[in-house]
């Protein structure tokens, strides 16, 4: 699939933020920032980077959070960035840019995150991992969402992966992370609860492998 295109299609009417990048519903989209803030302390953040930064809406909630920090988000779809640049987001820069090209020098950022993007990506793993860890600074945190490809619903037979995503092995990918001297934080399941209970605790954190959808914390 062609997923440049599929962003640039999207409908340009949508209201809710979470449809604009078809995520589906709130929950999918606020638990990986919820998560995110909960990890990584933000208050000495200086540089940040989003890659696949969608609708801006992680940009957002960082610029409305964490004033100092100085947000930069790249982006395949033309149709994206602009959505991102008309919001006038406070200290944030947007990019054309992709997993494997990001238009920045080495180690400039202290936290980068790509939440999302590898399921839409069907080039080389080990290219779009070194392009990662190439832009993150010494001691600076790496943060990646992904599709689970050996979630136990897909074992069990109760639910199927669907097509048109790229599906990982977490085990896969936190070993080629570690082999650019990344020492991983944190790799764990993320269900998908309503926002109040997310707000009250991290019990949306699960075992691996028991949804579909991981994240890695690497530093």
């Amino acid at each position: 699939m062609n997923w440049k295109e599929y962003f640039d299609n999207l409908e340009r009417n949508e209201v809710e933020e979470h449809k604009k990048v078809g995520w589906g519903t709130k929950e999918r989209m606020y638990a990986k920032f919820y998560l995110l803030f909960h990890e990584i302390d933000f208050t000495s953040v200086r540089d940040f980077l989003d890659v696949g930064s969608g609708n801006g809406a992680l940009e957002e909630e960082i610029a409305i959070n964490y004033p100092h920090v100085k947000i930069y988000g790249v982006d395949i779809s033309g149709k994206m960035l602009k959505i991102c640049k008309a919001k006038g987001i406070q200290n944030a820069e947007f990019l054309f840019g992709s997993i494997t090209q990001i238009p920045f020098k080495d180690t400039k950022f202290d936290v980068l995150v790509s939440i999302g993007f590898l399921q839409n990506f069907n080039d080389s793993l080990d290219k779009a991992v070194s392009e990662l860890c190439r832009v993150v600074r010494a001691g600076g945190y790496l943060y990646v969402v992904a599709l689970d490809k050996d979630c136990r619903w897909f074992k069990e037979g109760t639910r199927k992966m669907n097509p048109i995503n790229t599906y990982y092995s977490p085990e896969d990918l936190t070993d080629r992370i570690t082999r650019r001297e990344f020492s991983i934080q944190d790799a764990r399941s993320i269900s998908l609860l309503d926002i109040e209970s997310m707000k009250r605790g991290m019990d949306f954190i699960l075992p691996l492998h028991a949804t579909h959808i991981f994240f890695i914390l690497a530093k």
